[in-house]
């Protein structure tokens, strides 16, 4: 009797002692919680960013552009840049004209990675080397670039690329059009 009465006056800090065969509601409700913390995060950081494909194309054509202005001192050869709403492309000039690069690694022809992609010059509209009215940048054999504003749109996304006409190129999102 006397464990009976022990037992009885036990404190309400102690644990009582159970069966150890399963977990109680307050255990199961806490991993289901922190399992749904857990998906919130993951589904909030897999939302892809629609800025991020023009971003990307963007970056290439600021190193392109970097390369391209040094290539075109390197070999003495004026090279230029072509955009439509499909891709781009480099050319070079040679004797007889401007011949497309398709067999350079690095200004091979390429498509926008963000798709159909809009490129305009901000003060002036540029026919191509080749006689087309693709947008278009030429790359100086003697260095001397004029400095441009490069604006290109894509999904609602634009994106302003800028050359300074000394080699440096940055790239920034200004707003997003309507």
């Amino acid at each position: 009797m006397g464990q009976i009465l022990q037992s009885r006056h036990r404190s309400a800090w102690q644990p009582k002692e159970r069966n150890s065969q399963g977990y109680t509601l307050l255990e199961l409700l806490a991993v289901v919680v922190v399992i749904g913390i857990l998906l919130t995060v993951a589904s909030l950081s897999a939302k892809p960013d629609p800025r991020a494909p023009l971003k990307r194309d963007a970056e290439r054509l600021e190193e392109l552009f970097a390369l391209a202005a040094d290539e075109a001192q390197v070999r003495s050869r004026s090279l230029a840049w072509e955009a439509d709403r499909e891709g781009y492309r480099f050319e070079i000039q040679d004797a007889n004209g401007w011949i497309v690069m398709e067999d350079d690694p690095e200004f091979r022809p390429r498509i926008w990675e963000a798709g159909p992609t809009d490129a305009s010059f901000d003060t002036r509209t540029v026919f191509g080397p080749s006689g087309t009215t693709a947008q278009s940048l030429v790359f100086p054999r003697d260095g001397q670039q004029d400095p441009f504003v490069l604006d290109l749109v894509a999904d609602h996304v634009r994106l302003v690329l800028k050359g300074d006409g000394a080699g440096h190129f940055s790239v920034s999102f200004p707003e997003e059009v309507q």
